[in-house]
This record gives C-alpha cells, structure tokens and sequence, in this order.
C-alpha cells in the first residue's frame, strides 16, 4: 500500500486508531500492575460493593473494546486509501461489535443480573442495525421509519437501565438486605457497606450519563449526514473524534475508579467470564457479603443491630452527578 497526500479525514482517522489501541493497551497495563497488585486488607474488603472479578472484567472490556475499535479505525483507514470509496459500513460494524459490551459493563456497575443484562445487549445491536438499515435504503419512508425506530430502542434501553439501577439500588440499600446478611455484624460495618454501595452507583451514575451524551451526538450527525448538510469526509471526522471519546473517556472514568478502590485479581478474562457464569444468580454485592462474612474474626455469625437513624440517606439516582 503507497501512501501519498492524506486527506484530513483519512488522518482523523489514523489517529483515532493510534489513540483507541494506545488507550485499550494502556488499560491492559493498569489493569494488570495496577489495580492487580493493590493491598487486600480486610479494610479494603469491607470498602468493596463489586466482587473483584466482576471489577477486574470491566477494566478487560474497556482495553478490548479500545483496541478493536482502534483497528476498526485503521480498516476503515487503509480502505479510503486503497480505494478511495466510503465504508460506512466500517462505522456500523465498529458499533455493533463495540457498544454491546459497554452496555454490559454499565450493567455489571449498577449489579443488574445477567437476563436483564441480555435484552439490553440485544436491544442495543438492534438499535445499531436499525440505524444501518436507515443508511442502506434510499426510499425515504424506510430510511427514517428504521431511524425513528432505533431511536425508540434508545430510550427504552435507558430508560430500563435507570429502572433495574434504582431496583437494584433500593434492594441493597434496604434493611432486609442489611438483616439477613451475617457479615454485617455492627453499626460500624453496615455504615461502611452503604458508602460503598452509595460509592458504585455514583459511578453508574457517571458513566451512564456520560454514555448517553456522548451516543446522542450519533443520532444528530446521521441526520445531518442523510440530510448531506455534512459530506463523506467530514462525517467520517466527526464519527472518529465521537467514537475516540466516547470510548477513551468511558474507560478512563472507570479505570480511575477502579484504580481509587483497588478491585481487581489477576485472573484471565476467560476465567473471569467463568466465574461470573457459575455465579450469575448470585449478585456481586452478595458475592461480597458472603467474603464480609468469611472474614469474620470468630468464624460465627455476629449478632445485628441496625439502627435506622444511622444509615445513610441515598441519594438521587436520576440526577447527574
């Protein structure tokens, strides 16, 4: 492949790829030194809502999900400079391959079982093929029956997303949760087990909200672009600086996160997926009051004492934090 002059477009997009895959590795590179070798106190136990394999396969996600998108980008690159024709079909295929796990890891933050997880997965991929059908028919009719469609599958994904987190939030916040667990044995143990219930919805607050804005611009540039308000060139500019920071920016929120509380093992991605398979009917925060109980001192259940004064107020799910 000779290179000559590059278009703008087609450096866009070059550095996109060089930005997504340094981004994805350098995730890998964290997520392995990093949060892998941190100190697991019992401190560090008692602080933790998510189990640490379920933590470690966010992070493990997010570096997969940089890296194949990056090369997506490099695809779609070396097509516009062999060819010099449009590989839309490049941008879809990079969606469709990349936002279902985002989904899954928006759903394993806010502790939501794997069913539900499922149809949001699946109504994901069918909003991203709505939007391609939209962009393959010429007729106008189909073109924005399927992209009214597809929208409709976004608000109704999200909008089942905010429902199962408040659910879940209620459900782990709630005194029966608290009483039937043994590994809460003191007032000092459930204040600590609900500031870090309260720490990990906070960042599905985050990140969800930051999905959502970034993924909005998507609808609103295919608009223009069906519109022909923006050409092939400058769509592919503006889809490559939205991927490289809807994708970097998502990663980088959860990695510091991850990072700040230390969760994480050194377990393979395929043995992470196994685990959380053989336990998918148990949630990660229960996963984690059985370790609380494990780690008792005297090996017996204590005694619990909750007193409703003391428990800390949940806060706002629905409003950005």
């Amino acid at each position: 492949m000779s290179l000559g002059p590059l278009s703008a477009s087609q450096v866009v997009v070059l550095l996109a790829f060089i930005l997504e895959v340094g981004s994805g590795m350098l995730f890998l590179f964290v997520s392995l030194r990093r949060i892998a070798s941190s100190n697991s106190s019992v401190n560090l136990v008692l602080a933790r809502t998510k189990s640490q394999e379920t933590a470690k396969l966010q992070v493990n996600l997010m570096a997969c999900v940089n890296i194949i998108s990056g090369f997506l980008c490099y695809l779609k690159f070396c097509i516009s400079v062999t060819t010099g024709g449009g590989s839309a079909w490049v941008d879809y295929l990079q969606w469709l391959v990349c936002t279902p796990p985002i989904i899954v890891v928006l759903c394993l933050t806010c502790s939501i079982d794997l069913e539900t997880t499922f149809v949001l997965a699946t109504l994901d991929a069918a909003m991203i093929m709505c939007a391609y059908f939209g962009h393959i028919y010429a007729a106008p009719e189909l073109k924005w029956s399927w992209f009214c469609f597809g929208c409709l599958l976004f608000v109704i994904m999200f909008a089942l997303l905010f429902a199962q987190k408040r659910l879940m939030y209620i459900k782990y916040t709630s005194q029966k949760t608290i009483q039937g667990s043994p590994a809460l044995g003191n007032q000092s143990r459930i204040n600590t087990y609900l500031e870090a219930v309260q720490f990990e919805f906070k960042l599905s607050n985050r990140l969800i909200w930051l999905t959502i804005l970034s993924w909005t611009m998507y609808p609103l540039v295919w608009i223009l672009e069906q519109s022909e308000v923006l050409t092939g060139a400058n769509a592919d500019i503006i889809h490559a600086v939205l991927a490289a920071i809807a994708k970097i920016m998502f990663g980088v929120v959860l990695m510091w996160y991850r990072v700040k509380t230390g969760i994480a093992t050194d377990d393979s991605i395929p043995g992470m997926l196994l685990s959380l398979w053989k336990n998918r009917t148990t949630s990660s925060v229960h996963s984690n009051l059985n370790l609380l109980a494990s780690e008792s001192m005297d090996g017996r259940p204590p005694k619990i004492t909750v007193d409703d004064t003391t428990l800390i107020k949940p806060f706002s799910l629905d409003a950005k934090e």
